[in-house]
C-alpha cells in the first residue's frame, strides 16, 4: 500500500494515485464490507457540511463507483485489480490473462489513466482508445 491515504470516503476524486490506493488489499477489503480504513464519524461529516450522506451510504458509493469504473475498462480492470489488489507482478498477470508481457503496463496504464478523474469519461472505453489516446511518457509510473 502506499503511503497516501484518505481520512473520509468524500475526499476520493479518482485520481490515479487514489484508485491505486482504493484498489490495495486492505483497504478495498474494508470498502468490500462497508468500512473504511479510519474511523468516520456521521456527526463530523454533517457538522463539516461536506456530505448529505450517512458514513456508511459514502463508503458504499465509492465501493459502487469503482467497480463501475474498472467494469468501463473491461479486461483491462482486472489486469488492474491483479497488479494493485493481488500485487501480481507483470509477468505472472501476462501469463494468467494470456497477454504479451511488453503488453501489460501499457493496457493497465491506460486503464488507470481512463479510470482516473473526478466524473466518468463519456466516450466508451474502446473508442477512446481507438481514438488514439496520447500517452504521457512523463507519468508512466505505475
Amino acid at each position: 500500500m502506499t503511503d497516501d491515504y484518505y481520512p473520509y470516503p468524500w475526499q476520493i476524486i479518482y485520481a490515479q494515485h487514489q484508485i491505486r490506493w482504493l484498489l490495495s488489499p486492505m483497504v478495498w477489503n474494508m470498502i468490500k464490507v462497508g468500512q473504511w480504513p479510519f474511523s468516520i464519524q456521521d456527526d463530523v461529516m454533517s457538522r463539516a457540511g461536506v456530505s448529505h450522506h450517512a458514513a456508511f451510504e459514502m463508503i458504499s458509493l465509492v465501493k459502487v463507483e469503482l467497480e463501475m469504473r474498472l467494469e468501463s475498462v473491461g479486461k483491462d480492470g482486472d489486469l488492474c485489480m491483479s497488479r494493485y489488489y493481488n500485487e501480481y507482478e507483470d509477468e505472472r498477470i501476462a501469463r494468467m490473462f494470456n497477454v504479451p508481457y511488453d503488453r501489460v503496463r501499457k493496457r493497465i496504464y491506460r486503464a488507470m489513466r481512463y479510470m482516473a478523474g473526478k466524473g466518468r469519461k463519456k466516450t466508451r472505453y474502446s473508442k477512446w482508445i481507438s481514438n488514439g489516446w496520447k500517452e504521457d511518457e512523463s507519468n508512466n509510473s505505475l
